[in-house]
């Protein structure tokens, strides 16, 4: 059947990795292992090695300036699928509304929020800490019974500002 099917159709073999066209499997698989150095793979262009081919195909995009991830909501495209869901995730996912309980201020962002809630702590603490716990959050302990804790006690207070960062952000600011 296969040979049949040579007749009506011209067979392409592409590599993988650079898209050459080879006119069989055998001078294909000849081509590919020229990619090869060792346990490596090397870009003819600059000589960059990986460990995996996959890694080789995504590095190539450097030189070819190919972009085949595409949002479907936006402009945005990239080279790397993982990119393209991180973007997706960042720009178009819903994401929480922290709203402040003093005034019409709203983010999407914990930092923003937390830092424009400071603005008002010279006040009602009562009512910042509200605004920093959002909505339907159990009141918070005291600031002298947050500030001292047992041996061995978390560092995070839940509740607190530095609740709001992203797990980085506490990481850095601890």
């Amino acid at each position: 059947m296969e040979c049949h099917l040579k007749t009506h159709y011209k067979m392409e073999y592409k590599c993988r990795i650079c898209q050459a066209v080879k006119a069989n499997q055998l001078e294909l698989e000849t081509h590919t292992r020229e990619h090869r150095l060792g346990n490596h793979y090397k870009c003819d262009q600059c000589g960059y090695l990986s460990k995996t081919a996959n890694k080789l195909i995504e590095h190539v995009r450097v030189h070819t300036g190919e972009r085949p991830f595409h949002c479907d909501q936006c402009a945005y495209s990239c080279k790397r699928k993982d990119n393209l869901n991180l973007h997706k995730k960042l720009k178009h996912a819903p994401r929480q509304t922290f709203s402040c309980a003093q005034c019409l201020f709203k983010t999407t962002h914990p930092f923003v929020f937390s830092r424009h809630v400071k603005k008002h702590q010279g006040g009602d603490d009562a009512a910042a800490d509200q605004a920093r716990q959002g909505p339907g959050a159990a009141p918070r302990e005291p600031a002298a019974a947050a500030t001292a804790r047992a041996p061995g006690a978390p560092l995070l207070v839940v509740g607190s500002a530095r609740g709001l960062l992203s797990p980085l952000s506490v990481m850095s600011a601890s």
